[in-house]
């Protein structure tokens, strides 16, 4: 049923994310984001430490839509697969990057997916195989480990393909008590979102949904994403027309994006970007407990206590003693304001 102009307050989609919060505390705000994103036909890398849920997430985003699963994608696969894809209008889930063998097989199978995701067709020719997928509408969620993510950034492709075609939703929280239950999201296209319409606004809502899409992606390209998302929004809450509350909630669940300008360095125009690994793990660690100490680094990483000593040493600025028996971090204040930036707040 179609809703008439809504006066609420609030998304609907801030319920489900409620609802997730409810059975899997930490994974409600990734969960409606990515699936919203995936039902949007964005190419998805949902990035988080080993343990964070990120296989929980992906399986609830195959729950609300058809999917097909991938541990691995060659030409030859999606030759074999091209009548399925064309038209196809589901999730292709690929639960670990990491699993893929070669680097060179990665790097096929991203560039491959990503320009199926963004551009619908793909047509590949190359002698040993001859094969076309046409009107693709699905979206595309791979799960990646930080360490996966240092090499995705050094592939050739990164500047020239990947990094403006795709999402990356930076996931901070680890479940503390985790379920084995699955997510369940009540959560479906009233209107098909090619139909809902949505006129670019110039107010504050926009603007701060622009500088989030802007972290990741370019001016040319930002428009695409949030316009396409934003209609998935309307039609999720039941509307044929994109109002501010969208816009409000769309910024909301897209914060975490915002830790890519953190997390990605680069020392010049030209240079390789790099990945701090253990700045990205520590903000995990205190997202998910606030305070920490040496047992539980050393707990959750199976890392030697010099080490951890070592890891905050290098990573000072990010961290303050508050303890010295045991030894406890706290986040400094420059990376509350990080995190807070990036929508996690720190546990009291």
């Amino acid at each position: 049923m179609v809703k008439a102009e809504t006066t609420r307050k609030h998304h609907s989609l801030r319920d489900q994310v409620i609802q997730v919060e409810a059975t899997h505390p930490g994974l409600g705000r990734t969960a409606v984001a990515v699936t919203v994103a995936a039902l949007a036909g964005r190419f998805v890398f949902c990035i988080a430490p080993a343990g964070c849920g990120k296989s929980t997430i992906s399986n609830a985003v195959g729950q609300v839509q058809p999917n097909i699963r991938f541990d691995s994608v060659t030409r030859a696969g999606l030759a074999r697969r091209a009548e399925e894809l064309s038209g196809y209008r589901g999730a292709l889930l690929i639960d670990d990057v990491g699993r893929v063998e070669t680097e060179y097989i990665l790097q096929n199978m991203l560039v491959t997916l990503v320009e199926l995701a963004y551009g619908h067709s793909i047509n590949k020719d190359s002698g040993l195989f001859n094969f076309e997928i046409t009107e693709f509408r699905g979206g595309v969620v791979a799960n990646v480990q930080p360490t996966i993510l240092r090499k995705l950034v050094k592939m050739d492709q990164w500047e020239s393909n990947l990094s403006d075609k795709s999402l990356r939703f930076y996931h901070l929280a680890r479940p503390v008590t985790p379920s084995m239950m699955p997510i369940s999201l009540d959560v479906a296209l009233d209107v098909p979102p090619d139909e809902v319409t949505f006129q670019e606004q110039d107010g504050a809502d926009w603007r701060e949904l622009l500088s989030i899409g802007l972290k990741q992606w370019g001016r040319t390209r930002v428009k695409e994403h949030l316009g396409t998302m934003l209609r998935v929004m309307a039609s999720l809450d039941g509307r044929s027309a994109v109002e501010n509350i969208d816009l409000k909630a769309l910024a909301w669940l897209l914060k975490p994006m915002s830790l890519e300008r953190t997390i990605l360095q680069r020392g010049g125009f030209e240079a390789d970007r790099t990945v701090n690994l253990e700045l990205l793990h520590l903000l995990s660690a205190f997202v998910t407990y606030g305070a920490v100490t040496v047992d539980t680094i050393v707990s959750d990483y199976k890392l030697g206590i010099s080490t951890v000593y070592e890891i905050f040493e290098r990573q000072s600025k990010w961290a303050r003693i508050v303890r010295k028996n045991p030894t406890t971090w706290k986040p400094s204040d420059l990376a509350v304001q990080v995190m807070k930036e990036c929508g996690y707040s720190v546990p009291k």
